[in-house]
């Protein structure tokens, strides 16, 4: 098994940025653990490679079929290793735990909203709610939520990475599955250097005006 890259500084400060926001995503319930899982180790250089051939217990071929998965080796020898799924049945019920997962995700942290009070702006940030955000999806045409996606990550405004990550998530409750893969590459570029670089590149040059 390879090992993973040595990333330079650039994309360790990205890997960082992207495992940072990834975490306060999934706390939101706008990624599920298998989503955080995967962006986390494509942003360390984890490839993705065919796994040893199973055999394929449904149809009992003796060829069988190949699995992939992302893997490679951590600086200290560990062994980075996540299974994709591949077959129909397979994606249909990970995507089906993902909708789940998520959902119950939300609830909790709407609920310790209600309860104590914090992170209001982020929960109600921007452009509304989620059930806001939901609505929306359900009234516009096919081209309209793509057109939607690449809007959002052009502005880059302030709030882009949870815009995003709603919007995904919308898509995904919807079964859009296709439009939601576009709105999670998109969220991908974004999360890398998006949000916090961009308000930290714009604290830093106001400094200067200043001074």
């Amino acid at each position: 098994m390879e090992a993973l890259p040595t990333l330079s500084a650039y994309d360790e400060q990205r890997a960082r940025n992207v495992e940072r926001n990834n975490a306060r995503l999934f706390e939101l319930g706008l990624m599920s653990a298998f989503e955080v899982k995967v962006s986390n180790l494509k942003a360390r250089g984890a490839r993705e490679v065919p796994a040893e051939e199973e055999e394929d217990s449904a149809s009992g071929s003796e060829y069988g079929r190949t699995s992939m998965r992302l893997q490679g080796l951590a600086p200290d020898g560990s062994e980075v290793s996540l299974s994709i799924p591949q077959t129909s049945s397979e994606r249909l019920a990970e995507q089906a735990a993902r909708v789940i997962e998520c959902r119950e995700a939300r609830l909790r942290a709407a609920k310790f909203v209600a309860e104590n009070g914090q992170d209001a702006a982020e929960m109600e940030n921007a452009t509304a709610s989620y059930e806001h955000c939901l609505m929306r999806v359900r009234t516009m045409s096919s081209k309209a939520l793509s057109t939607r996606v690449r809007r959002i990550e052009n502005a880059a405004g302030k709030h882009c990475i949870i815009k995003m990550a709603v919007f995904k998530s919308c898509l995904q409750d919807e079964g859009l599955w296709e439009l939601s893969e576009e709105a999670s590459e998109a969220l991908e570029r974004l999360k890398g250097g998006g949000e916090e670089k961009k308000i930290e590149t714009k604290q830093t040059s106001k400094g200067k005006k200043k001074k």
